[in-house]
């Protein structure tokens, strides 16, 4: 059929060869960055920076003013963060994480559900070209709709890691970068690779007419 001919313009013997070249261009990208990153820092005098060396943010000395301890390194006393207070609000942090993720995962299943509704109505319509290509039209408004679904959630969940994190009061602005940049990571990971998990491993267990 034609969507079997679709189908094999992505799924051939050349996806191997692909598959090799991607692993190869990753592993040299990242060579390439190492060195890229070595120059950089050689320039800018940073090849023995100390992370104990940056200075606290302005909004963690505001807020733990009160509270001090002496810093082991430099021997001056420092706003320090107790670790219940730093505790709760991680787990303020964590839980908005995994609400935005199942957030995700439900918009999947959702869009899922819309296909299988779509692919009946799109079946027994009365437009005779959507009634004969009803698997593209399932297809394409379902694609359509993952992607708004995927591009909103991204400007919506960079809004709300930026708030988790500044929650946190990280202690200097590499903390907060590195706690922003996991936050961002783990939810681009699902948000963009969720669907294609779902092709993966469950689209093609469900009995049924190809495609």
């Amino acid at each position: 059929c034609i969507y079997a001919k679709v189908t094999y313009l992505f799924d051939n013997g050349g996806t191997v060869f692909f598959a090799i070249f991607m692993a190869i261009w990753a592993t040299v990208f990242l060579e390439f960055w190492k060195r890229r990153r070595a120059v950089l820092t050689y320039d800018w005098d940073l090849i023995d920076w100390e992370d104990e060396e940056e200075e606290l943010r302005p909004q963690f000395e505001a807020k733990y003013s009160q509270v001090e301890r002496v810093n082991p390194i430099t021997g001056k006393p420092e706003p320090f963060q107790p670790f219940p207070d730093k505790l709760s609000r991680l787990m303020v942090s964590v839980s908005g994480i995994f609400f935005m993720i199942s957030l995700v995962l439900t918009a999947v299943f959702a869009v899922v559900v819309y296909r299988l509704v779509a692919m009946e109505r799109f079946a027994s319509f009365q437009w005779y070209f959507i009634k004969m290509y009803w698997q593209f039209a399932t297809s394409g408004t379902g694609v359509c709709i993952n992607f708004i679904i995927i591009m909103s959630l991204n400007v919506v969940y960079e809004k709300v890691a930026y708030l988790l994190t500044d929650l946190e009061h990280p202690r200097t602005d590499s903390e907060w970068e590195n706690s922003f940049a996991l936050k961002m990571f783990l939810f681009q990971f699902v948000n963009l690779n969720s669907s294609i998990f779902y092709i993966a491993f469950f689209l093609g267990r469900f009995a049924g007419r190809p495609g």
